[in-house]
């Protein structure tokens, strides 16, 4: 593809600057040099359309999360679909196979309701849930990322949605706001 022979061409340039030779794409002035910014953009032309998949449908989310008659099947789903809003990796809300993972597993303490913008242990009131992802493989720390109350579906809520994992994790004997969300 056209992004793949770009990045090679990069790459070699690029060994050229760290011999102390000048980059071979580029005029003095730092631009592209006319026959490269041509050779890329007639590979443009020929790359075949992306092949972009669709989302998965809101009522799969719906249907994962339905099965009220066993509790961890019901506890799974609620998981699921509170993660899907803030497109976690399974590393984030699951234990894996990984000994000595990169990313720390979320706890009931990275989970903050907020109404009017601010923390509030109200989690019916709450008009946003903010959670905090502590530690990531991709070296981000303490990044908090916040989701608004949705006004079309309260099954498909976020707010709505972590409450009811926070409230059903707190129901259990001996948990903390140190438990992991996958209790």
């Amino acid at each position: 593809t056209a992004g793949v022979i770009r990045q090679y061409i990069g790459a070699v340039c690029q060994a050229f600057v760290r011999r102390g030779m000048a980059d071979p794409s580029r005029v003095q002035s730092g631009e592209l040099r006319p026959e490269f910014q041509d050779f890329f953009r007639a590979c443009e032309k020929v790359d075949p359309a992306p092949n972009r998949k669709s989302g998965l449908q809101t009522k799969v989310f719906l249907k994962i999360r339905a099965p009220r008659s066993q509790p961890i099947s019901h506890a799974i789903g609620e998981l699921v679909n509170g993660a899907v809003h803030f497109a976690m990796r399974a590393c984030e809300y699951t234990l894996t196979k990984d000994p000595a993972p990169l990313t720390k597993l979320l706890t009931l303490r990275d989970i903050i309701f907020l109404k009017a913008g601010r923390p509030t242990t109200n989690r019916a009131e709450a008009d946003h849930v903010m959670i905090i992802f502590r530690l990531q493989k991709n070296g981000r720390k303490e990044e908090a990322i916040t989701r608004k109350r949705s006004t079309v579906s309260s099954e498909l809520c976020p707010v709505q949605t972590w409450a009811g994992i926070v409230d059903r994790i707190l129901s259990y004997p001996s948990t903390t706001l140190d438990s992991p969300v996958n209790t």
